[in-house]
């Protein structure tokens, strides 16, 4: 029976990169907590949070019976220059997913969850960095997911307020997450605007990967506060991001319009969610300093912001169930 089980591939056709579901689903109730003032805030952030700790055990059982039975399609997944830099969602995941588990009240196994993530973020990150400097590269391996291992990084400082660790060099730790996560932002992107701009367009089913622009600048923002609580940076951070959204909205609406969904339209998820988390604290702070219309508009801007963001996860949601439910997730894969 075991051999029988074995020698019947489970989930090879699942990728790593789905994952990023959870980035998503986690991002956007964090943002949806710091909303206070809104009676539907608790809601939205509770049925996230939920759904974000289900499909994370889900994708975990099985993605392991793909790890079990189909060993060699992960060794291939890993191998593949464009698939590699999508196994870092599973370590970002590990360090959202506290602010879903913090909301249930699960505040010890949250530590541990993004323990567990700062460390296995920081190896795999360290490992591909070397892996990009030791090997030749094709310009077509180049795409936004390269943002993904390095630029990650800057995940790392964001739980720690809510966690509330006050353990001896962890401000340091989020210090040096900003730095090298901001440091690396500037090259990489040059690199893959160079690709896009003048060697070759990314494929069609790649497309979507475009918004993982928005998120080291929406990332910044909350990484950046925790590590040095100042206004200048995280301001300039978010207004580049928010001319990145804008700028990629007509490819959105191209992919949208004419390319069919894939899984893969997840990785829209968590870079606008973390652009929505940004906005709104944003908002927060400049409340300290600027006048009220002008805090008006910040906060009409999150809040709008936020409920886009709401409304595309919901739909990204209902579609792959739709998938699931009609057989169809091998081939949206």
């Amino acid at each position: 029976m075991a051999e029988m089980i074995i020698a019947k591939k489970l989930f090879s056709y699942l990728p790593v990169s789905l994952f990023g579901s959870v980035m998503g689903l986690s991002a956007i109730s964090a943002a949806w907590q710091l909303v206070e003032d809104l009676s539907v805030s608790s809601y939205f952030s509770a049925i996230f949070a939920c759904l974000a700790m289900v499909v994370f055990v889900m994708l975990c059982v099985a993605y392991g019976l793909k790890i079990i039975t189909s060993f060699q399609d992960v060794k291939e997944e890993f191998a593949n220059p464009i698939t590699r830099p999508f196994f870092a969602t599973f370590a970002i995941s590990l360090l959202l997913l506290p602010f879903c588990l913090h909301l249930w009240g699960f505040f010890q196994l949250a530590f541990y969850v993004w323990t567990c993530g700062v460390v296995l973020m920081l190896i795999f990150s360290a490992y591909i960095v070397s892996f990009w400097i030791s090997y030749p590269h094709n310009i077509s391996h180049i795409t936004p997911a390269w943002i993904i291992p390095v630029v990650g990084i800057l995940d790392i400082p964001l739980a720690i307020p809510i966690l509330q660790i006050e353990l001896l060099g962890i401000m340091e730790l989020a210090r040096i997450s900003v730095a090298i996560g901001l440091f690396f932002t500037t090259p990489l992107l040059t690199l893959i605007l160079a690709r896009v701009v003048f060697f070759e367009k990314l494929p069609d089913k790649l497309m979507p990967t475009l918004v993982i622009f928005l998120a080291p600048f929406g990332a910044g923002v909350g990484a950046y506060l925790v590590a040095y609580n100042d206004h200048l940076l995280p301001l300039s951070l978010y207004f580049i991001g928010l001319f990145f959204f804008f700028a990629l909205i007509p490819q959105i609406l191209r992919v949208y319009l004419c390319c069919p969904f894939r899984v893969s339209w997840w990785a829209v998820s968590f870079p606008l969610a973390a652009m929505s988390v940004a906005g709104l604290k944003i908002s927060k702070m400049v409340f300290m300093y600027e006048s009220l219309l002008v805090t008006q508009i910040y906060r009409f801007t999150a809040i709008g912001f936020l409920c886009l963001t709401t409304l595309i996860i919901i739909w990204l949601t209902l579609r792959t169930l739709q998938g699931i439910f009609k057989g169809e997730l091998k081939s949206l894969a």
